[in-house]
């Protein structure tokens, strides 16, 4: 009787999936002097109750197991009530990811959406675990208040998902700021530019350096605080006052 021939490949493709798994998961240190190759990429991450926090993805992954380099790949954001459903997405073309610190950096551009808006920029950092952001160049921040565009930028963000709308917890632009209104924004101008802004979700409020200059109806005109901050409630009527 014949024997049944198992495909090589498949067996060799499933071993080195459930090995790269080990390295990347359990591996002590010591394996980081060891390099791979491998297309489809995906790495969880689970809370202590077991539920999935985070997933990793990237269409392949190159390098030291403790420094990959990856293409096209994107980070996953889940609540422990919703483990099927990203509540946000980071987006990425490229990225150099550290295990020892869970961080990735690239100096493409990264994109990260969530239920409040879109952030975007390119030279960028980010930590994983603390839920951090840091963006060299090209800035852009949008969501139903406010369009933040700048040179620069810091996004504090949920990476637990507890807060299902409010992961984005704080957004800073720097570098001629221009803010610029939304179809449902509350911003009493037309647009703004400033050196520096500053959304806070607890606070629902804006804070813009001055001077900033002010577009509204045609008319420009430069203002000053004595707090050196102009804030906008962007739930209730804006009001001036100090930061």
């Amino acid at each position: 009787m014949p024997r049944k021939r198992i495909p090589v490949l498949r067996v060799l493709n499933a071993f080195v999936l459930a090995w790269l798994v080990h390295l990347l998961v359990v591996a002590p240190l010591g394996a980081a002097d060891i390099n791979f190759k491998a297309d489809g990429l995906k790495a969880p991450v689970f809370d202590l109750a077991g539920h999935l926090t985070r997933r990793l993805t990237a269409g392949s992954a190159t390098g030291p197991v403790d420094s990959p380099r990856l293409d096209k790949g994107k980070v996953e954001f889940f609540a422990p009530e919703s483990p099927d459903r990203p509540t946000a997405v980071l987006d990425f073309e490229q990225a150099l990811y550290r295990k020892t610190d869970e961080s990735i950096r690239g100096s493409d551009t990264i994109r990260l959406v969530s239920p409040q808006g879109t952030v975007s920029g390119r030279r960028y950092e980010c930590w994983l675990d603390t839920g951090l952001l840091k963006l060299g160049s090209e800035v852009k921040f949008s969501s139903d208040d406010v369009r933040l565009t700048g040179k620069q930028g810091e996004i504090h963000f949920d990476p637990k998902g507890t807060g299902k709308t409010d992961l984005i917890k704080e957004a800073v632009v720097t570098g001629s700021v221009m803010v610029e209104r939304t179809g449902t924004s509350k911003l009493p101008f037309d647009r703004a530019e400033t050196d520096l802004a500053h959304y806070s979700a607890e606070q629902q409020k804006l804070f813009l350096k001055t001077p900033v200059t002010i577009w509204k109806n045609g008319d420009k005109v430069v203002t000053e605080v004595a707090s050196g901050f102009y804030e906008i409630d962007l739930k209730a009527e804006p009001k001036v006052s100090g930061h």
